[in-house]
């Protein structure tokens, strides 16, 4: 079971990494301002969230089985609405249905639907599968950026865009075969999930925690992967090839340091490692726009990078700790909703102060903001510092 999760998150992450790069640069391309460019950012977004709350929904519709086999062909759709579309409308209509991400990694339903299967390990061995699986994102997300990289450098812009996108439909395609092959105990048939609101209101830690996941989304907004992108191609003269091996190191980094998370976790808990590692994270991150040369930019980045991914598994395995199994697809999908509505809000915020405004504000508010979040993640969990705690 977990070898056909693995290789579908390691297909379906190297395309959102490289799309992730490409399509502020694509959108520009065709015409957009940095404004309606974060629009369409936001409304990807947006899309992620309307598929989000119908998670549960759909799951106790068709089965965990089925959902997992027909929402990967969303992909297939928004490609064609990035290669065939024309004007902005168009773009906001691929950004709501071609289940993009905007980030070095994903934040959509097929996350949730993930982490319900890896819910099922032993409870001793499942920190270690969720390092795995964010593991093998990472790796993914370095190999998108790498791909990026040698498509720019070998073929003109145009030719490599339609290139990129149109593999990006294909994915879609493979993935929906790896998830027909999955096979897991209670996949087949339909199982009743609480929703995302019989959650909320049955668990006042988790919907404490959800809305502390927001606040950092709202923050990582501001400098999510497509936005440093970006930033680093605009502001700083970074070209596309350059700026493809940067992120291809910068998720190779991320990758690397997650291999730590369950060993941490085993000796401090999944609490201290989110917040322990986050914190200078943040220092660092507000640092980059100080940097004087792009190089020394990007090892600010690189740096950060080796640190910030701490909590994505801890933070993971932690929602699931403290969920019931009848509640889990809803509890995953109330903290990734809450994350992806709160990030609809912040993308879009950069865009206009990239037009408007000072290119460091965007940084500096990030760095800030999530620093608070984790102090605050720190006293609200105070009294389950242990979780995780010698479990593996």
């Amino acid at each position: 079971m977990l070898r056909g999760v693995y290789a579908a998150k390691l297909a379906r992450t190297v395309a959102y990494s490289y799309m992730a790069l490409l399509l502020p640069l694509y959108l520009s391309s065709r015409g957009l301002t940095p404004l309606e460019v974060g629009v369409v950012l936001a409304c990807v977004g947006v899309g992620n969230l309307l598929t989000l709350t119908l998670a549960p929904l759909l799951v106790n519709l068709l089965g965990l089985q089925r959902t997992l086999t027909m929402l990967p062909l969303t992909l297939v759709l928004g490609s064609l609405l990035l290669l065939f579309g024309n004007g902005l409308a168009a773009y906001i209509l691929g950004g709501l249905l071609g289940s993009l991400s905007v980030t070095q990694t994903e934040s959509g339903v097929l996350l949730v639907m993930d982490q319900t299967l890896l819910a099922d390990v032993e409870g001793g061995k499942r920190a270690s599968a969720f390092s795995n699986y964010n593991l093998v994102g990472y790796v993914g997300s370095a190999l998108g950026g790498l791909i990026l990289s040698i498509v720019s450098g070998i073929a003109p812009i145009r030719v490599g865009d339609t290139l990129l996108i149109a593999c990006y439909a294909a994915v879609g395609i493979l993935v929906s075969l790896l998830y027909a092959t999955v096979k897991a105990q209670g996949l087949g048939a339909p199982s009743r999930q609480m929703n995302v609101h019989e959650v909320a209101r049955s668990n006042p830690t988790l919907l404490g925690l959800a809305a502390l996941f927001g606040v950092d989304a709202f923050a990582g907004g501001f400098v999510v992967q497509s936005w440093l992108s970006y930033w680093f191609h605009y502001q700083l003269g970074v070209g596309r090839t350059p700026l493809g091996v940067l992120f291809f190191l910068a998720n190779v980094v991320s990758a690397l340091s997650l291999t730590l998370a369950p060993k941490l976790a085993s000796r401090v808990g999944f609490v201290r490692v989110m917040v322990y590692t986050h914190l200078p994270s943040n220092i660092l991150l507000a640092a980059i726009p100080l940097a004087p040369t792009p190089i020394l930019a990007g090892i600010l980045l690189l740096l950060r990078q080796s640190l910030s991914q701490l909590d994505v598994p801890t933070r993971q395995a932690l929602v699931v700790a403290i969920s019931p199994p009848q509640s889990r697809v809803g509890a995953i999908s109330l903290t990734t909703l809450t994350r992806s509505v709160s990030q609809i809000l912040g993308t879009p915020v950069t865009g206009v102060i990239l037009q408007l405004g000072p290119a460091y504000l965007p940084f500096f508010a990030a760095g800030g903001i999530k620093s608070a979040y984790d102090l605050a993640v720190y006293s609200l969990m105070r009294k389950n510092l242990e979780i995780g705690k010698n479990t593996g």
